[in-house]
Protein backbone atom coordinates (compact mmCIF):
# COMPACT_ATOMS: atom_id res chain seq x y z
CA UNK A 1 0.00 0.00 0.00
CA UNK A 2 2.97 2.49 0.82
CA UNK A 3 4.29 1.39 -2.89
CA UNK A 4 1.28 2.74 -4.61
CA UNK A 5 0.34 5.88 -2.44
CA UNK A 6 4.42 6.98 -3.10
CA UNK A 7 3.26 6.70 -6.31
CA UNK A 8 0.45 7.60 -7.00
CA UNK A 9 2.34 10.94 -5.22
CA UNK A 10 4.85 10.90 -7.98
CA UNK A 11 2.54 10.91 -10.62
CA UNK A 12 0.52 13.82 -9.27
CA UNK A 13 3.89 16.09 -8.69
CA UNK A 14 4.90 15.18 -12.41
CA UNK A 15 1.81 16.30 -13.63
CA UNK A 16 1.81 19.49 -11.55
CA UNK A 17 5.15 20.59 -12.45
CA UNK A 18 4.93 19.92 -16.27
CA UNK A 19 2.16 22.16 -16.29
CA UNK A 20 -1.26 20.28 -16.46
CA UNK A 21 -3.07 22.18 -18.72
CA UNK A 22 -0.59 24.41 -20.87
CA UNK A 23 -0.57 24.43 -24.30
CA UNK A 24 2.95 23.76 -26.28
CA UNK A 25 3.58 26.61 -28.48
CA UNK A 26 4.19 24.86 -31.65
CA UNK A 27 0.98 22.66 -30.53
CA UNK A 28 -0.96 26.07 -30.78
CA UNK A 29 1.00 27.29 -33.86
CA UNK A 30 -0.06 24.25 -35.80
CA UNK A 31 -3.36 24.06 -34.58
CA UNK A 32 -4.01 27.46 -36.36
CA UNK A 33 -1.99 26.47 -39.56
CA UNK A 34 -4.38 23.23 -39.30
CA UNK A 35 -7.46 25.16 -39.22
CA UNK A 36 -6.35 27.59 -42.18
CA UNK A 37 -5.45 24.90 -44.40
CA UNK A 38 -8.39 22.63 -43.66
CA UNK A 39 -10.58 25.70 -45.06
CA UNK A 40 -8.39 26.09 -47.89
CA UNK A 41 -7.72 22.55 -49.19
CA UNK A 42 -11.72 22.78 -48.81
CA UNK A 43 -11.87 25.61 -51.03
CA UNK A 44 -9.43 24.84 -53.32
CA UNK A 45 -11.56 21.51 -53.94
CA UNK A 46 -14.45 23.62 -54.60
CA UNK A 47 -12.08 25.55 -57.13
CA UNK A 48 -10.73 22.63 -59.15
CA UNK A 49 -13.98 21.28 -59.59
CA UNK A 50 -15.49 24.07 -61.39
CA UNK A 51 -13.67 22.96 -63.95
CA UNK A 52 -16.17 20.14 -64.66
CA UNK A 53 -18.70 22.34 -64.71
CA UNK A 54 -20.93 19.65 -62.80
CA UNK A 55 -22.83 22.13 -61.02
CA UNK A 56 -24.48 19.73 -58.80
CA UNK A 57 -20.89 18.09 -57.48
CA UNK A 58 -19.40 22.12 -57.18
CA UNK A 59 -22.67 22.45 -55.12
CA UNK A 60 -21.79 19.83 -52.49
CA UNK A 61 -17.86 20.72 -52.30
CA UNK A 62 -19.12 24.60 -51.57
CA UNK A 63 -21.56 22.95 -48.72
CA UNK A 64 -18.47 20.89 -47.42
CA UNK A 65 -16.24 24.22 -47.52
CA UNK A 66 -18.59 26.63 -45.80
CA UNK A 67 -18.98 23.37 -43.25
CA UNK A 68 -15.53 22.99 -42.92
CA UNK A 69 -14.54 26.59 -42.89
CA UNK A 70 -17.17 27.83 -40.23
CA UNK A 71 -16.15 24.83 -37.90
CA UNK A 72 -12.60 26.06 -38.34
CA UNK A 73 -13.53 29.46 -37.19
CA UNK A 74 -15.34 28.23 -33.93
CA UNK A 75 -12.70 26.19 -33.10
CA UNK A 76 -10.10 29.33 -33.68
CA UNK A 77 -12.50 31.16 -31.24
CA UNK A 78 -12.34 28.38 -28.65
CA UNK A 79 -8.90 28.37 -28.31
CA UNK A 80 -7.55 29.31 -25.30
CA UNK A 81 -5.40 32.51 -26.55
CA UNK A 82 -1.36 31.59 -26.19
CA UNK A 83 -0.11 33.21 -22.52
CA UNK A 84 -3.24 36.34 -23.67
CA UNK A 85 -1.58 36.75 -26.60
CA UNK A 86 -4.86 36.70 -29.07
CA UNK A 87 -2.61 38.43 -31.98
CA UNK A 88 -2.12 34.72 -34.11
CA UNK A 89 -5.78 33.88 -32.81
CA UNK A 90 -7.44 37.00 -34.15
CA UNK A 91 -5.59 37.27 -37.37
CA UNK A 92 -6.94 33.40 -38.09
CA UNK A 93 -10.09 34.58 -36.92
CA UNK A 94 -9.93 37.12 -39.42
CA UNK A 95 -8.93 35.17 -41.94
CA UNK A 96 -11.10 32.79 -41.65
CA UNK A 97 -14.36 34.90 -41.07
CA UNK A 98 -13.16 36.56 -44.79
CA UNK A 99 -13.21 32.95 -46.51
CA UNK A 100 -16.55 32.39 -45.31
CA UNK A 101 -17.84 35.72 -46.20
CA UNK A 102 -16.38 34.73 -49.93
CA UNK A 103 -17.62 30.97 -49.24
CA UNK A 104 -21.03 32.60 -49.15
CA UNK A 105 -20.64 35.10 -51.82
CA UNK A 106 -19.37 32.21 -53.91
CA UNK A 107 -22.48 30.93 -53.62
CA UNK A 108 -24.60 33.24 -55.14
CA UNK A 109 -23.35 32.12 -58.56
CA UNK A 110 -24.53 29.17 -58.96
CA UNK A 111 -27.79 29.78 -60.33
CA UNK A 112 -26.15 31.92 -63.29
CA UNK A 113 -24.08 28.80 -63.74
CA UNK A 114 -26.76 27.12 -63.79
CA UNK A 115 -28.70 29.14 -66.37
CA UNK A 116 -27.03 29.89 -69.88
CA UNK A 117 -29.99 32.10 -70.93
CA UNK A 118 -30.02 35.60 -69.00
CA UNK A 119 -31.98 38.66 -69.16
CA UNK A 120 -29.89 41.93 -69.22
CA UNK A 121 -30.30 42.49 -65.46
CA UNK A 122 -29.02 39.23 -64.52
CA UNK A 123 -25.88 39.66 -67.06
CA UNK A 124 -25.49 43.20 -64.72
CA UNK A 125 -25.89 41.17 -61.47
CA UNK A 126 -23.20 38.15 -62.50
CA UNK A 127 -21.11 41.26 -63.79
CA UNK A 128 -21.18 42.41 -60.00
CA UNK A 129 -21.55 39.83 -58.23
CA UNK A 130 -18.24 38.52 -60.51
CA UNK A 131 -16.50 42.30 -59.01
CA UNK A 132 -17.69 41.41 -55.45
CA UNK A 133 -16.23 38.12 -55.65
CA UNK A 134 -13.13 39.53 -57.37
CA UNK A 135 -12.83 42.39 -54.29
CA UNK A 136 -13.18 39.43 -51.32
CA UNK A 137 -9.97 37.51 -53.20
CA UNK A 138 -7.92 40.60 -52.89
CA UNK A 139 -9.23 40.85 -49.02
CA UNK A 140 -8.17 37.31 -48.90
CA UNK A 141 -4.65 37.59 -49.69
CA UNK A 142 -4.05 40.40 -47.97
CA UNK A 143 -5.30 38.72 -44.92
CA UNK A 144 -3.23 35.86 -45.69
CA UNK A 145 0.02 37.76 -45.66
CA UNK A 146 -0.83 39.41 -42.88
CA UNK A 147 -1.28 36.46 -41.10
CA UNK A 148 1.70 35.06 -42.01
CA UNK A 149 3.32 38.43 -40.75
CA UNK A 150 1.58 37.39 -37.45
CA UNK A 151 2.93 34.10 -37.23
CA UNK A 152 6.22 35.07 -38.29
CA UNK A 153 6.18 37.99 -34.97
CA UNK A 154 4.32 35.25 -32.58
CA UNK A 155 6.92 33.14 -33.73
CA UNK A 156 9.91 34.99 -32.76
CA UNK A 157 8.06 36.14 -29.66
CA UNK A 158 7.14 32.77 -28.12
CA UNK A 159 10.59 31.48 -29.94
CA UNK A 160 10.13 28.63 -32.04
CA UNK A 161 10.93 27.99 -35.79
CA UNK A 162 8.29 28.17 -38.40
CA UNK A 163 8.57 26.04 -41.13
CA UNK A 164 8.38 26.78 -44.42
Amino acid sequence: MKKLFSGCILVTLTVLLTGCGKVDVTDYNDKLVEFTDKCFTAEALMQSALQQENYAYVKELHTTALETCTAMQKETVALEAYKNDTSFRNATDTLLQALISYLQKFGELFPYRENTVWTPEQETAYITLEKELGELEKNLQTLNKELEEVQKTFATTYGYEIEE
